[in-house]
């Protein structure tokens, strides 16, 4: 999924499954877009890079509610990988069972505070490995 620019796509009860890029094995966004991700499962995401199941960059604020993300592998970084600017929200996500080869297996994130505080409301997070 690439949600770009003034997006603003819901999602509910979908399964997104074996996903792989470079940069957000499943998702990509960027710009001002808002997706919601309602009920969703994301497993066995795959990126080369950064975000087995999630990148984010740009101004974006993505809604994860109600998710389990599990099996990700990221060759760099994290199931979730967060640039600055950019302002996610979780409410009752399940991280399991995710990896990366170099840093932080769930959730890497690089947010100042400048648009808001990040915030894992009712998030649980089991199993996820990375050597540092």
């Amino acid at each position: 999924v690439l949600a770009e620019e003034q997006t603003v796509t819901e999602f509910h009860r979908v399964q997104f499954s074996h996903g792989s890029s470079p940069y957000g094995g499943h998702i990509d966004d960027g710009a001002v877009a808002s997706p919601l991700f309602k009920d969703c499962v994301f497993e066995f995401g795959y990126a080369s890079s950064h975000g087995s199941t999630y990148y984010s960059y740009a101004a974006s604020s993505p809604r994860f509610e109600n998710v389990v993300i599990q099996h990700g592998h990221a060759q760099g970084s994290a199931a979730v990988y967060i640039n600055q600017g950019t302002l996610p929200q979780f409410n009752n996500v399940t991280f399991f069972n995710n990896s990366a080869a170099v840093e932080a297996a769930a959730v890497r994130a690089n947010v100042d505070g400048s648009r808001g505080v990040l915030v894992f409301s009712r998030s649980r997070f089991i199993r996820n490995s990375a050597p540092q």
